[in-house]
């Protein structure tokens, strides 16, 4: 191969007086785990294909193109590899599969699909705006022969946007039995997604690529001479449509994210499952970041699983402030009122301490009152201590910071118990391979707090779980399980009803 390339690129050079091939280039050398270089004297080789088999072409393949910047000297372990595997390649197989079943369940061919991007929700314009900007940076980064920043794009875009927000948010819209305008505008917008990205990756991951593509494109053009390609290798490269672009939503659905993002670092903070419902999230943030969160609340809330969010501009109502008077300095400032003035810094609180620290961030200095007078003290002869609310935890993300109310009432761990029996039902449900849209019937038996959970909440636990009737006690038909959920047991029994 490498005498078959010099060949062509002097043959090349001497008929045409340029080179075949303007820019090339390879792979570093490749070292074991720990940073040696692989010799059979060493028994530190891997054989490619021993790891090609195991998981497969398109992982080593991604794996070498993405693991460090091309030309330079990268590691090699079979660990890695599985890591790719585990954390992208699979992550985009599922949301293909997730497609591909839901198109089959309805039916429905993508193509026929009439939705104006325009027409379709925020959350619709925001992915395909995500997507352009995506090919942006992507066709950028490999003009500069930066693939690793290439394929790190394309993974964030498919790990991060794509599967943890988007399909996760608009699954009610997919898993809808009607099919209104609200599922086709989503189906079209994965199927527009999908398409793209198997064309953005048909350089990194070629056969997986062109296994998507036979069965996303060319299966439904099959027939259409005009239309029909044999190969996603014979398609153009993504070009951006910038019409698409929306910058300021991509901004606010971001931010967005971000803020969910802290919720849960907060939540994980003080011991409290995302099942269980809180009272209250408060942001504090600037007002134009307010204002361009204020259209995903929705969003908010049920990620969080929050009930009410508010919002604000300064920190200070949400912390607890304490002074510490460094007293070397006070001495030579104050002379014989220092010590007075060190206990009165000490005995901030509340309230006076709230006002002196905003005082201090827009003068750098603040008044005090003393049994001696008002004295002006400057920043630097003091240090604050802060720490959060009572009753909250908190978490920053970039541009602002989240308070959560971390009080848990009677009725809030009782809808928390509610979800926690609905995610073992939606478990039970998966364990027996029903359809989506396969209804079952429901038996329970458990003591009081389970018994009124159901009561209270069996609209919600039949629409959640698609049970046609919730009844007390087992049945000898269908599928038990028993459970434990906080302490509390439980007897779960669905019977599956005939497809429709």
């Amino acid at each position: 191969t490498r005498g078959w390339f010099y060949s062509l690129h002097a043959i090349s050079t001497l008929l045409f007086n340029r080179p075949c091939f303007r820019n090339v280039i390879c792979l570093g050398h490749i070292l074991d785990a720990k940073g040696e270089k692989m010799s059979k004297a060493k028994g530190n080789v891997v054989e490619p294909g021993a790891v090609i088999n195991k998981y497969g072409a398109d992982a080593l393949r991604w794996y070498c193109l993405t693991s460090s910047p091309p030309g330079n000297v990268r590691r090699f372990s079979v660990d890695a590899v599985a890591e790719v595997v585990r954390r992208f390649l699979l992550t985009l197989w599922n949301v293909y599969s997730f497609f591909v079943t839901n198109i089959n369940i309805d039916n429905i061919n993508p193509l026929k699909i009439e939705s104006k991007l325009e027409e379709r929700s925020e959350l619709d314009r925001w992915l395909i705006s995500k997507l352009n900007s995506l090919i942006i940076i992507v066709r950028k980064n490999l003009d500069e022969f930066q693939s690793h920043k290439a394929a790190e794009a394309i993974r964030r875009f498919v790990v991060d946007d794509l599967s943890n927000w988007y399909v996760r948010r608009s699954r009610r819209r997919f898993w809808s039995s009607e099919i209104a305008k609200d599922k086709t505008d989503a189906l079209s917008t994965l199927y527009e997604t999908l398409v793209a990205l198997t064309k953005l990756l048909a350089p990194f991951i070629p056969f997986i690529a062109e296994d998507m593509y036979q069965n996303l494109v060319r299966k439904l053009l099959k027939g259409d001479e005009k239309n029909e390609k044999l190969s996603i290798h014979y398609e153009s490269y993504p070009e951006k449509n910038i019409k698409a672009i929306d910058i300021h939503l991509e901004e606010a659905m971001d931010y967005t994210i971000s803020i969910v993002e802290a919720g849960r670092a907060a939540r994980s903070d003080a011991d409290i499952r995302n099942r269980i419902p809180l009272q209250e999230l408060i942001i504090v943030c600037p007002e134009p970041q307010q204002k361009m969160t204020e259209k995903f609340l929705l969003e908010i809330k049920e990620e969080l699983n929050v009930k009410t969010v508010n919002f604000q501009t300064e920190f200070e109502e949400m912390v607890d402030y304490q002074f510490k008077p460094k007293f070397r300095l006070l001495g030579p400032t104050f002379k014989q009122d220092a010590p007075i003035i060190g206990n009165a810094i000490k005995n901030l609180v509340g309230k006076k301490a709230n006002e002196a620290v905003m005082e201090l961030k827009k003068n750098h200095k603040f008044k005090l009152e003393t049994e001696n007078g008002i004295f002006e003290i400057d920043e630097e002869l003091l240090e604050i201590i802060s720490s959060g609310k009572e009753g909250y935890a908190d978490a920053a993300f970039s541009g602002g910071q989240i308070f959560i109310r971390t009080e848990l009432t009677p009725e809030l761990i009782q809808e928390g118990l509610v979800r926690d029996i609905i995610r073992r039902i939606q478990s039970m449900r998966k364990e027996a391979n029903l359809e989506y849209t396969q209804n079952i019937k429901l038996f329970y038996k458990g003591d009081e707090d389970i018994k009124e959970a159901f009561e209270k909440w069996g609209d919600y636990i039949k629409t959640e779980t698609l049970s046609t009737a919730i009844k007390t006690g087992t049945s000898k038909e269908g599928i038990s399980s028993d459970w434990e959920i906080d302490d509390k047991k439980i007897v779960l029994t669905i019977i599956p009803l005939d497809k429709k």
